[in-house]
């Protein structure tokens, strides 16, 4: 009886291994920088997200019903977790002894062994030769016991085996990295992840749903304003945006000023003058610039330009009839609920920016935005586009050019 009940247990762990997402992602990056500093990603299905370094691997797991065995002072790593053919395990000694590692599976029997006189420091064993599975790491000295779990996704094609690699006192072997991490993230089938890697001046934005292990690119494109702003991107079809509102600011009016002809700059709910002051504004901070038409023509970097009706189109038409929900950020941290249909998973991460009208007045914040388009309409209006927290389209309509609204800047080709 006792038997049959393991087996069964065994069955089952094997199916929920097998049908459980399992992902390893790795990062790199290409264009104006090939290095990659540190990467957020954030689960916009489960609302949830971690950081990483630019060497570290992202582990993307489902939750199969067994959990980690935590290590003591995190003096217990293996990497990587899980392994393939091979996995480094790297672990401290706090004295001189005899230590034994073991390899168990969760039944409790005993796959691999090995005995070795270890030093006080931290110390490195190869592990090879691992069948697919689930197992438990213990070492055993005589003043300290760690243990941790490994999985292996690998096919057992020789004998299992634990090889000593280097001593952090000694010169033998090949040292192991201890920048590199392995992360963990929960990830079920058909979640999109929203990537933002940094590397210094740069930042860009992939949005995927993960299907295996890759390695994800990051194609890295300089966007720095007049006043030193860097923004990062996005690739959305053919087209690279910001995937931030625009925040150049040589000016700012307060909402009492009009004009056709003269570039004026706005800041939402501020009525100063100065640009210091306006800078310290969170609505800056948060949501950037609102711009009248005259001033929204000139305002984007060099190598950038206000994308026309046309280009807003090219894209709305690419994401299909829920483009304001692929575009909108998620959530309601500054969408008023129910923010209707966002997914984000354009990247482009729209914001709800509201507007300064014609008549003086500021509205809408955290209601909808409203994006510049640089074809005219008539002499005194021009294109422009929206989206709303009540809906999950983009509208496309037209406006007098005095109206104060947020730009969005598209590379040039």
């Amino acid at each position: 009886m006792k038997k049959t009940i393991l087996l069964i247990i065994f069955l089952v762990l094997d199916f929920l291994i097998g049908q459980a997402q399992d992902y390893l992602i790795n990062f790199a990056g290409t264009g104006d920088t090939n290095a990659v500093t540190s990467i957020k990603v954030d689960n916009l299905t489960r609302n949830t997200s971690v950081t990483l370094n630019g060497g570290d691997i992202l582990h993307l797991t489902g939750n199969v019903g067994i959990g980690d065995i935590k290590t003591a002072d995190g003096r217990l790593q293996i990497y990587p977790n899980p392994m393939a053919e091979k996995a480094i395990l790297t672990f401290k000694v706090p004295e001189s002894s005899n230590t034994l590692i073991s390899i168990s599976d969760l039944s409790g029997r005993t796959v691999y062994e090995t005995n070795k006189l270890l030093t006080p420091g931290s110390h490195s064993f190869r592990i090879y030769g691992i069948d697919h599975g689930i197992y438990i790491v213990r070492i055993i000295g005589s003043n300290f016991n760690y243990s941790g779990k490994l999985t292996s996704q690998g096919l057992k094609h020789s004998q299992s085996k634990i090889e000593y690699v280097y001593s952090d006192n000694s010169t033998i072997g090949n040292r192991l990295k201890s920048t590199t991490s392995t992360i963990e993230m929960p990830y079920a089938e058909g979640d999109i992840l929203l990537y933002t890697s940094i590397s210094g001046q740069y930042s860009t934005v992939i949005t995927d749903v993960p299907t295996g292990s890759r390695t994800m690119t990051f194609n890295f494109t300089a966007c720095t304003d007049s006043d030193k702003n860097n923004y990062p991107t996005v690739k959305i079809f053919n087209q690279v945006w910001m995937a931030r509102n625009l925040a150049y600011l040589p000016s700012v009016s307060p909402s009492t000023v009009n004009s056709y002809t003269t570039p004026v700059y706005y800041v939402h709910g501020y009525q100063g003058t100065s640009v210091e002051e306006a800078k310290t504004n969170p609505n800056y901070s948060t949501y950037g610039v609102l711009y009248n038409w005259e001033a929204a023509k000139t305002a984007c970097p060099s190598g950038w330009h206000l994308p026309s009706d046309a280009e807003w189109t090219t894209m709305t038409n690419y994401l299909g009839l829920a483009a304001g929900g692929m575009m909108k950020e998620t959530g309601i941290i500054h969408w008023k609920d129910p923010n209707i249909g966002a997914t984000n998973e354009s990247g482009f991460t729209a914001l709800p920016a509201g507007a300064r009208d014609d008549v003086s007045l500021f509205g809408s914040l955290s209601r909808s935005t409203y994006l510049w388009s640089s074809s005219p309409v008539e002499p005194s209006a021009a294109w422009y586009i929206y989206m709303t927290y009540q809906e999950n389209v983009v509208h496309r309509t037209y406006c007098y050019r005095v109206y104060g609204f947020s730009v969005r800047c598209i590379k040039d080709y």
